[in-house]
């Protein structure tokens, strides 16, 4: 599957990820980033296919959307969670929304440490113990550098708190 179109429709976009539309009206608003750590495998395929996450191409040696899925479907297991980090931008932007880390959560075997180790061991880090698996990819540090940045974790998407005037990024 090569990449749509990029979809423009932020209101949709922000309901996929977060449960409702969000406020991009306002100046600061219009300066940031904003990343979501819990976003499920099955959310990011309706990203791809709706054209918001580009399916291929990623930049600089982060991979490709399609291999994410392609992994995750290897780790699809009751005791095993799996999800992306993202991170959006206002709509104005129009960017696609970055895919910065993969995370599984549970009891991990030493096979599925070792498959995901040859799956991600080019990255920018990897974090993994018996019950954890994260890959943070290399697009994520830059992004990160060049734009403030409001992080919301561990949120159900309808109890989103508006980000507080004079911050640039809030890490809960």
């Amino acid at each position: 599957m090569t990449s749509l179109p990029l979809n423009l429709d932020g209101d949709r976009r922000d309901r996929l990820i977060f449960g409702q539309p969000l406020d991009w009206q306002s100046q600061a608003a219009q300066q940031r980033r904003v990343s979501f750590d819990k976003l499920p495998l099955c959310t990011l395929e309706q990203l791809i296919q709706e054209g918001f996450v580009q399916a291929s191409e990623q930049p600089l040696s982060d991979p490709d959307a399609l291999e994410l899925v392609e992994v995750a479907r290897c780790f699809n297991r009751p005791s095993l969670s799996g999800w992306v980090e993202v991170l959006g931008s206002p709509p104005a932007c129009q960017e696609w929304v970055r895919i910065t880390a993969i995370r599984f959560e549970g009891m991990i075997t030493p096979a599925e440490r070792s498959f995901f180790w040859r799956s991600f061991y080019h990255v920018r880090s990897l974090e993994m113990t018996p019950r954890l698996l994260r890959a943070t990819f290399d697009s994520a540090a830059l992004l990160f550098v060049s734009h403030p940045v409001v992080a919301y974790q561990n949120v159900v998407p309808s109890d989103l708190p508006e980000p507080e005037d004079g911050y640039d990024s809030i890490f809960a």
